[in-house]
């Protein structure tokens, strides 16, 4: 069975990751049945670590839907928290200026991007 490689490989454990006990509102996804026709209609954003070496770095980044090319990206080996997030949103406000109505939204559902910094319902 080993040569055949059948043998039973564990699953590993699922760990929670985000914090989405919070008092911060959590807001409807507003790209629910919305098709993107062009480049910065909507924004969308993620926050993730990336395991190096030495520990881990954090990563924010603002990805334009349409192009899915990251326009605000920023990198920390501190945490993910709010600062974070912020300086990846005004990256890419300084790259792409975009017009009114353009939508960011995120599926992220911890305490880093639903800050009241972040907001602006």
């Amino acid at each position: 069975m080993k040569t055949s490689d059948l043998l039973y490989r564990a699953a590993r454990p699922w760990r929670r990751t985000i914090n989405s006990d919070h008092v911060f509102p959590i807001y409807a996804n507003l790209l629910h049945n919305v098709l993107v026709t062009s480049p910065d209609q909507t924004w969308v954003s993620d926050l993730t670590y990336i395991r190096i070496e030495t520990g881990f770095v954090y990563l924010a980044v603002i990805l334009d839907a349409f192009s899915r090319v990251g326009i605000g990206y920023t990198l920390s080996t501190r945490r993910l928290d709010t600062s974070l997030a912020k300086a990846a949103l005004e990256m890419a406000l300084r790259e792409r200026k975009p017009k009114p109505g353009c939508i960011l939204t995120t599926r992220i559902r911890g305490c880093n991007m639903p800050a009241p910094t972040m907001c602006k319902p």
